[in-house]
């Protein structure tokens, strides 16, 4: 074999097997050749070639290098060695180039193969950006009138933010020339009439939000001391403080004087009002740097008091719901990072102490929010002041030769400072707005649980909002564009697969009419607060159509506002059974005392309830979310079960002894009035528990369970709101003869209040099962279309005839029994009262007195032609434990109302 005109003497393969996976073939090879030697004597010269294998993806070639060897024949003993060395040396070289040409052909092969789709994605994100059409949340609305118009009762709004930049000009030399004392002097007004009313969202804050607004900005109180006592620890003549209290905030000196007799508090005027505004403003826009960084958003108040208690740093604080921090108060290093000891908070915050050192790093501040959800009316007075201080003539070298410029004296021009550099610096400069979309409740509390609310995080929370969020939020347009290495549009590469249209959400309508739930509620309102009741609902519903009409309860809540639930106020002794008791820990935390344990609270110990009573329990709607023993508004439906199966007529007689021993209990009467032999007209009217118990003793177990169950009983209306419950009906077959009877006059079973409309409407339209809707129509804004709920399957629970006989027979519960104080002048109805106790938690049932209680009533109006089932509910009443006191009077105030609203004529004379 001839190689570059050499001749080849030997091959030899050097085996190199550890060459990844392509060993086989990459073994490598060394050719010696050599060419006759010359030799001089002792001397020779040999001239030999080292040609090696070179391989590429789809070729191979050998490369061959000469070199010469000059020696003699003394030399040849040593020759091997020397010879064995170089083939050593080479090897290693050639081992080496091996290994890294295979690493890099594994590298390109991992990042080619493996890693194709996520290059391709990152590529992508670099070329391809997706611009986002965000969905209009759809809007709730209320029937207006009866003249079916409609009432906005959930919108969306466009409302501003407004913040300052404290260093607008990022130059410390210019940016403390902005005079901020002007600055505030000027935004103070409009804040006060952001506070209280004038140009907000709602026009008519009331005067205790007003306060609360203020406060909340300026940590003043709205008080002020009008005759300063002389004594020590109070002020003295002049207005001073006395050496002991001038470490008192104004609010701690207020709340001192208080218990001093001398001391005269009074409010603070107008002015004065404004100047703390003014004051606060002015330290919020000129705070240069950073004073707030929040660190963990937490809603569990265990976790904040460990946070509390274990974090104890310099610069760190436990807020309402947050832990945040302090940058100036923190402890630095020389370098400005956080020394070692904050290593643990980070840790326990989940964060790299490097980033938390970063956000705890001191920094220019370059925002200070002053409010949010200003209205465009009061934007525009702000604008007003940025847009007249740019045309102010001191800002310009030439400004006769500038169009539209204001008069130099104007106060706002006066105000301008220039720096030794010559610039004028502007006020207004940092003076921002920026807008945000809101929703916004323009009812406030009417039907607020029916509507719902969005969270901060934009979810819908209870009622519509949560029940119909997917459709109401919509969906986001989208559009993927792409475009070159210099960002430019490449127009031809979208496609039509790129765009996704933007879905706003629906528009959906209500049956609820705005009038008469306004109405509703404030009667409800006036008769819980009159009655010192803990709370009460009311429901009027169109029996035929299942349509709510009207869907109310007390305490509610502001949608716009309804963090405002969770407000504590102090109270001077327990609040009574039912409402929620606090006091406050060793750490500051509200804690909750069970009702068995308020009794060993000592006198100095301060309590706490919640303002509205209930506290955040106003969200729930109480209609379809909370169950109770009806009592005897249960009655009407087992006498039209016993009507209807032939057990019993209204005729049908049985003797009462006032007493009835069933297992080791004993049922007894209320009323006097039914001893001795007495009908089934007499049992509804007297409302007689043994006559009930008579009637549950002819059905029998099974099919009295049957009937309940029909009426819609344990099983969920399917009203279109979230959450309801469907109530405890016990199967039959666990039944005693004790809860058997119970069970005829209301008692051992639970209900909602939409339930027991649901029933009462099968009454009143002659017997037939109307699943209850709260929704009238929906509407997709885009297309147009309407869609309208189709009516439910209808299920007959009674015959007709049984229906009109239970009627006439609740409309003489009215007229002699004990339903009289729901009568309406003019007009006949059917109902029962119905005084239901309260089931204890150890067992058995409160005692029967007064806030021991739950009074209700269920009617139909008018008797003859029904066009309304109204069903009223209060709580624990404390003027009195009966129904026929507490719910008939206000099923008679709403019906009498109704009749006026809807011009239903008289059926009386």
């Amino acid at each position: 074999m001839a190689i570059d005109g050499l001749v080849v003497t030997t091959t030899e393969f050097l085996g190199i097997n550890e060459l990844g996976p392509f060993s086989p073939i990459l073994q490598l090879v060394r050719i010696t050749v050599t060419r006759k030697s010359e030799k001089r004597g002792k001397n020779f010269i040999e001239e030999r070639a080292i040609c090696l294998p070179i391989f590429t993806w789809n070729s191979f070639s050998v490369k061959c290098h000469r070199h010469f060897i000059f020696g003699s024949r003394t030399d040849m003993t040593g020759y091997g060695s020397k010879r064995g060395k170089q083939v050593s040396r080479l090897t290693a070289v050639m081992v080496g180039m091996c290994l890294f040409a295979g690493a890099i052909i594994v590298r390109l092969g991992y990042l080619q193969i493996y890693k194709n789709q996520e290059f391709r994605a990152f590529a992508a994100s670099q070329q391809v950006s997706t611009s986002i059409d965000p969905a209009t949340r759809g809007r709730i609305f209320l029937r207006a009138n009866k003249g079916g118009d409609a009432a906005i009762a959930a919108e969306n709004v466009t409302l501003f933010q407004m913040y300052f930049d404290p260093n607008p000009y990022n130059d410390r030399d210019l940016d403390a020339l902005i005079d901020t004392g002007y600055v505030a002097s000027k935004l103070a007004p409009v804040l006060y009439s952001h506070f209280c009313g004038a140009g907000a969202v709602s026009a008519q804050i009331s005067q205790e939000d007003c306060e609360k607004n203020i406060t909340g900005y300026t940590g003043k109180p709205l008080e002020k001391l009008a005759s300063p006592a002389k004594e020590k620890g109070s002020v003295s003549a002049t207005g001073a403080l006395v050496p002991e209290e001038k470490n008192l905030s104004e609010s701690a000196l207020i709340e001192a004087a208080k218990t001093n007799r001398s001391a005269k508090i009074i409010p603070k005027t107008d002015e004065e009002i404004l100047l703390d505004i003014e004051a606060a403003t002015q330290a919020k826009i000129s705070q240069k740097e950073v004073v707030f960084v929040p660190l963990l958003y937490e809603k569990d108040p265990t976790v904040l008091a460990m946070y509390k208690e274990k974090y104890a740093l310099p610069g760190i604080y436990v807020g309402d719901g947050l832990v945040y921090g302090n940058p100036l108060e923190a402890l630095h290093d020389a370098e400005g990072g956080l020394p070692k000891d904050y290593e643990p908070l980070a840790k326990e915050l989940g964060i790299s102490f490097t980033d938390l050192s970063q956000k705890m790093t001191r920094r220019l501040s370059r925002y200070a929010l002053l409010t949010r959800r200003l209205t465009p009316e009061l934007r525009k007075v702000i604008d007003d002041l940025s847009l007249t201080e740019t045309k102010c003539p001191q800002l310009y070298k030439q400004p006769e030769k500038i169009e539209g410029l204001v008069d130099p004296n104007t106060e706002i021009c006066q105000k301008l400072r220039k720096a030794p550099s010559g610039k004028v610096v502007k006020n207004f400069y940092g003076l921002a707005l920026r807008e945000e979309n809101w929703r916004n409740y323009p009812e406030e509390d009417i039907a607020a649980q029916l509507i719902g609310f969005l969270n901060f995080d934009k979810d819908g929370n209870y009622g519509i909002e949560e029940e119909f969020d997917n459709i109401l939020r919509g969906a986001d347009g989208e559009m993927k564009i792409e475009s070159d290495p210099r960002g430019r549009l490449i127009a031809s590469n979208l496609k039509t697969d790129q765009i996704k249209e933007r879905q706003d959400g629906v528009d959906i309508y209500l049956t609820v009419d705005r009038v008469v739930q306004e109405k509703v509620q404030e009667l409800l309102a006036a008769k819980v607060q009159s009655t010192r009741a803990n709370s009460g609902v009311a429901i009027v519903m169109d029996p035929f159509s299942g349509e709510v009409v009207a869907m109310a309860q007390y305490p509610t809540f502001d949608p716009n506002a309804y963090a405002d639930a969770y407000e504590m106020v102090p109270t001077s002794s327990d609040p009574g059974r039912g409402i929620p008791m606090f006091i406050k820990n060793e750490k500051g935390e509200y804690v909750s005392v069970p009702e068995k344990e308020r009794g060993k609270i000592g006198r100095g110990v301060e309590k706490f309830m919640y303002k509205n009573k209930v506290g955040p329990a106003a969200f729930m709607n109480m209609s379809v979310q909370s169950t109770y023993e009806p009592g005897s508004i249960f009655k009407p439906l087992i006498m039209a079960a016993g009507l209807d199966s032939g057990e019993i007529t209204p005729n049908t007689t049985y003797h009462d002894s006032g007493e009835l021993k069933v297992d080791e209990f004993t049922i007894r009467n209320v009323s006097k009035e039914c001893l001795g032999t007495k009908n089934m007209v007499n049992v509804l009217n007297y409302s007689c528990n043994i006559g009930m118990s008579f009637i549950a003793q002819r059905l029998g177990k099974a099919l009295l369970h049957k009937y309940i169950l029909d009426f819609g009983f344990s099983e969920r209306t399917d009203i279109e709101l979230p959450n309801e419950s469907k109530g405890t009906v016990y199967p039959y077959e666990e039944w005693s003869t004790a809860r058997q009877y119970n069970a005829a006059f209301g008692q051992g079973l639970t209900v909602t209040p939409i339930q027991m409309a649901q029933a009462f409407s099968a009454l009143a339209n002659g017997g037939v099962l109307v699943s209850p809707r709260i929704i009238q129509k929906i509407v997709y804004k885009q297309t147009g279309r309407e869609v309208v709920p189709g009516k439910q399957e209808e299920k007959r629970v009674i015959s007709k005839d049984t229906a009109n006989t239970i009627m006439a027979m609740l409309t003489s519960v009215a007229e002699v029994g004990g339903s009289k104080n729901a009568r309406i002048d003019g007009y006949f109805i059917a109902g029962k009262t119905g005084t239901a106790q309260i089931a204890s938690s150890s067992g058995g049932y409160e005692e029967g007195i007064a806030g021991n209680t739950i009074g209700s009533f269920a009617g139909v109006l008018p008797a003859d032609k029904p066009k309304f089932v109204i069903i009223t509910k209060i709580d624990r009443p404390r003027s009195s434990q009966w129904a026929d006191s507490t719910a008939a009077p206000l099923f008679k105030e709403i019906g009498e109302f109704l009749v006026e609203y809807y011009n239903i004529p008289p059926d009386r004379k």
